[in-house]
């Protein structure tokens, strides 16, 4: 009766298995609910199994849950018994930024000065230049693992340049602009000489 179930999850909880044959009377065995259960959990696990887990850290707002209410001292030890601030200081004693080298390259390539390099020898090179001691970066197989004053370091490089390009499109930018202004003027006051004589 629930085979045949117009739900489609029920009537597949008890749909007959073909391959469960007892092995006494040779007649076929419908499977319990056990080991339907047991089907469905390996399924599962092996459907996690495949996956990468990431793991999210919920804290409640209030105890009262209301809406757009954030009660800081209810928080506070949400936060100190999850463990979250000694994770975060064993962050930033190790290496707070990681990336890998095609992310690392493709936010910090104005940096590089030899473009012709594959991409951990080019990480490894803008790493020296900016004179980083090895105890600040360490360089694995696919990664690149920076201290924070290191980081700092490069995003400030970063910056620089970044800032001295946009300081260079600004001046030419206005050079062309201004040289549009001075021959519309040019123009005209070639018109009203004219318009003179």
């Amino acid at each position: 009766m629930l085979a045949s179930s117009s739900n489609g999850f029920i009537s597949s909880l008890f749909t007959e298995d073909t391959s469960a044959v007892d092995a006494k009377t040779g007649m076929k065995k419908r499977p319990t609910v056990t080991f339907q259960f047991k089907e469905q959990l390996s399924q599962l696990t092996n459907t996690i199994a495949s996956t990468t887990t990431h793991y999210v850290r919920c804290l409640k707002p209030n105890a009262k849950q209301v809406p757009r209410s954030c009660d800081l001292a209810y928080i506070l030890p949400q936060i100190k018994s999850s463990g979250l601030l000694e994770a975060i200081k064993i962050r930033k004693a190790g290496y707070p930024f990681r990336a890998d080298f095609e992310s690392f390259y493709s936010r910090y390539f104005m940096l590089c000065r030899n473009q012709s390099l594959s991409l951990k020898s080019q990480c490894e090179q803008l790493i020296s230049e900016l004179r980083g001691s090895p105890d600040q970066y360490a360089i694995g197989e696919s990664m690149i693992f920076l201290k924070n004053d290191l980081w700092m370091k490069v995003e400030s490089s970063r910056n620089e340049v970044l800032t001295k390009a946009a300081i260079i499109i600004q001046k030419i930018y206005k050079a062309y602009s201004a040289k549009k202004v001075l021959q519309k003027l040019r123009e005209q006051k070639a018109k009203l000489e004219l318009e003179k004589k």
